[in-house]
């Protein structure tokens, strides 16, 4: 619980920022572009690895605001409740 308190005191956009564009969206669109990328060369097509990249981190990065407002949701309703049942 105390932990969620110190990640609370930075605030909800810090937490979506860091968890949810960075920690998954980034991360998850590097994945995927590289992931394209590879399975391109074995196809034999030859595209540009950085448009690829590019928004395969754009499109990422958007879903991880969702995924980063979901996670602050639980996080904040786990909270609560150990909070009031403490």
């Amino acid at each position: 619980m105390r932990n969620w308190e110190e990640v609370r005191a930075k605030g909800k956009v810090n937490y979506i920022i860091k968890y949810g564009v960075i920690g998954w969206g980034m991360i998850t669109g590097l994945a995927v572009g590289i992931f394209t990328e590879i399975n391109a060369l074995f196809e034999q097509e030859y595209s540009r690895f950085l448009t690829s990249l590019s928004i395969s981190l754009a499109v990422f990065s958007v879903f991880g605001i969702l995924f980063g407002q979901i996670m602050w949701y639980f996080g904040e309703k786990k909270y609560n409740y150990n909070k009031k049942n403490s």
